[in-house]
């Protein structure tokens, strides 16, 4: 026997359904938009008593349905770095708030209070909810519930506040910078020197020049040919992958100074890894920058590099991916058009780089690498 029950929240009218199991206990399901969608429900309970002995979706949990519906297929469709990233988000957020719940008992309630939660401690919450109400929307796939109590129209996500766009230098703060590298790095730790000014004269992103191999460097055409990217495995452990989209993948022209540099790094680069008796020069093959071992540098590494010079100098702080913003930004300075800076960043779209760069100029084009060395002196 049960009873259906309307009451009133601030999403309007919902329906609970009172219900008694076998052995007389009184249970309550909420949260259904209808009458009609509780009655559904509780005769699909029913039936499921009926052929099992007992309703197997009571025993479900959400982590169940995770990991014998989901993220196995998931990583098999999806790079490693996508699924250590997705696997984050379930086992930081997702899993603490719903995985021991049977997925049956899981109300549009509990939903957003966890996603208020999220909210708290996560600005793009509004991800986590959408693969949080993957496993709901699989759960229906295989009949284990009847409706998903994470469904847009349930659920209110808190306003974003807006993401500022990535900063970078201007060209006169871009210049005292260069001109700190050289002083600070040149002579005393080329490799130092060698990887920032290459997100500074370049625009590729840092995990882009940490999977630079040597066969990748183009001297008789001056340019850089991206084809990689450094990411982690599902172990977190860093190796080279592919580019962050199939966009990333091109060819960035690169100034004469530049080339020379990167030739004094190639002949610095053999010395010292022929003193290190663990690794074995690769040839073409080798990569620019290695760890000690020879596998990928560290990303950390560039950062400390960058922090250290601007604080020694005092200019302002700046990440590898805010020189990646100066490099675009100081492209649209000296006139280069909108479609050459998003050819040369990687962008996906020309929209991506109109929403990040455009605040300047419009243009016109020609040899960019050359006019920015020129810009910089």
């Amino acid at each position: 026997m049960a009873s259906f029950t309307s009451y009133s929240t601030k999403k309007g009218k919902r329906w609970r359904v009172d219900y008694y199991d076998t052995n007389h206990i009184k249970h309550t399901k909420r949260g259904f938009t209808t009458k009609s969608d509780a009655q559904h429900w509780h005769a699909q309970y029913i039936v499921d008593f009926e052929r099992t002995g007992y309703n197997q979706n009571d025993k479900i949990t959400y982590a169940k349905v995770y990991e014998r519906y989901f993220i196995e297929d998931f990583k098999r469709s999806h790079r490693d770095s996508t699924s250590l990233k997705t696997m984050g988000y379930f086992k930081h957020y997702i899993l603490p708030s719903f995985g021991n719940s049977p997925i049956s008992k899981i109300t549009s309630e509990m939903c957003q209070k966890a996603v208020y939660q999220w909210a708290e401690r996560f600005k793009y919450v509004n991800k986590i909810g959408q693969y949080a109400a993957q496993i709901f929307k699989i759960a229906i796939k295989h009949h284990l519930i009847h409706e998903n109590p994470m469904r847009p129209e349930m659920i209110t996500y808190p306003r974003r506040k807006p993401t500022d766009p990535p900063k970078g230098y201007d060209s006169k703060t871009a210049q005292l910078f260069q001109a700190a590298l050289i002083d600070m790095y040149k002579e005393e730790k080329p490799c130092a020197f060698t990887f920032i000014w290459l997100l500074l004269h370049t625009g590729l992103r840092k995990g882009e020049v940490l999977a630079l191999q040597w066969q990748d460097i183009n001297y008789e055409n001056h340019y850089i040919r991206v084809r990689k990217g450094a990411t982690r495995n599902l172990q977190n452990k860093l190796v080279v992958g592919s580019t962050k989209n199939e966009s990333s993948k091109r060819k960035v022209p690169v100034d004469p100074e530049t080339l020379q540099i990167l030739k004094r790094w190639e002949s610095i680069a053999r010395a010292e890894l022929s003193l290190n008796s663990r690794v074995q020069w690769q040839g073409q093959s080798q990569l620019l920058f290695t760890n000690p071992e020879g596998g990928v540098m560290n990303p950390s590494r560039p950062n400390k590099w960058i922090n250290n010079l601007t604080q020694k100098y005092q200019l302002p702080h700046v990440t590898p991916h805010e020189l990646r913003h100066t490099y675009g930004t100081l492209l649209i300075e000296i006139n280069k058009p909108v479609t050459e800076v998003a050819a040369l960043l990687g962008h996906s779209s020309v929209e991506t780089t109109m929403k990040n760069y455009i605040d300047i100029h419009s243009a016109t084009s020609s040899n960019a690498a050359n006019d920015l060395a020129d810009f910089l002196r």
